[in-house]
């Protein structure tokens, strides 16, 4: 009996890295291990690359580009605030005061026009005739918002008006001179529904006419038509828009 418990113990002594827990009955272990270590972990960050300008915008005597970041600035004429940053005639390219998610911009005859990424519209400069659609006449010289529209997708400005292609398809222009509203020159309105559009998805303004694209990708154009600028094929004058010929 003596040589049995003598050998029992031995196998015990024996049995490396396992004993009885503490509190339990004979028979029951548990084991250990060596504690392990996290090596330490670096993030590198890297910067984002500085805004370039995407897209340019020239009116009769001033000029806009759109950054990346959705910045615009201006330079050239101040007379009228157009450049967005207040008065006075900055010698470089200033950045129009509160915009800083501009998609689109237009510039006309002392004003501008931005096209946000909200679908709303602001624009700045000459008032005359209501060009900037904030329902007055009075000049601004930072961005004001245009009221009465639903939200935009495109924005378009020359002389003394401006015009938006809405999300619904329709387009609206304000200001004075050929709106396309059946009227061959009409003076101070509103944001105004150019005449049977329903599908347009662009707008641009020449001096004295504009034209729209269509969602089927023709165009319709209205306006003076003395050079044939309409392409109707006459040189008849169109107060309200009047389809491309041979487009698309």
């Amino acid at each position: 009996m003596r040589r049995i418990g003598l050998l029992v113990l031995g196998s015990v002594a024996l049995s490396a890295g396992i004993h009885a827990a503490p509190g339990h009955p004979p028979g029951s272990t548990t084991t250990t291990s060596a504690p392990t270590t996290t090596e330490p972990t670096t993030t590198t960050t890297t910067a984002p690359p500085p805004p370039t300008t995407i897209k340019l915008a020239a009116g009769t005597d001033h000029t806009c580009g759109l950054r990346s970041d959705g910045v615009a600035k201006c330079w050239g004429g101040n007379g009228a605030g157009q450049l967005g940053a207040g008065a006075g005639s900055p010698p470089t390219a200033v950045a129009a005061t509160g915009l800083a998610d501009v998609r689109a911009i237009s510039a006309g005859n002392l004003h501008t026009c931005a096209f946000r990424a909200s679908g709303g519209l602001a624009c700045w400069g000459s008032n005359f005739a209501g060009r900037l659609g904030d329902g007055t006449t009075s000049n601004r010289s930072t961005p004001t918002n245009v009221v009465g529209l639903a939200p935009a997708r495109s924005i378009g400005g020359a002389s003394s008006r401006t015009c938006a292609a809405l999300t619904d398809g329709t387009v609206r222009c304000w200001g004075t001179g050929e709106l396309g509203d059946g009227f061959s020159y009409s003076g101070f309105q509103p944001p105004t529904p150019v005449t049977g559009l329903t599908d347009a998805t662009a707008v641009e303004l020449g001096a004295s006419w504009a034209c729209a694209l269509r969602a089927a990708g023709g165009a319709s154009c209205w306006g003076t038509n003395a050079n044939g600028q309409l392409g109707d094929g006459t040189t008849t004058q169109r107060t309200i828009p009047a389809d491309v010929i041979d487009l698309p």
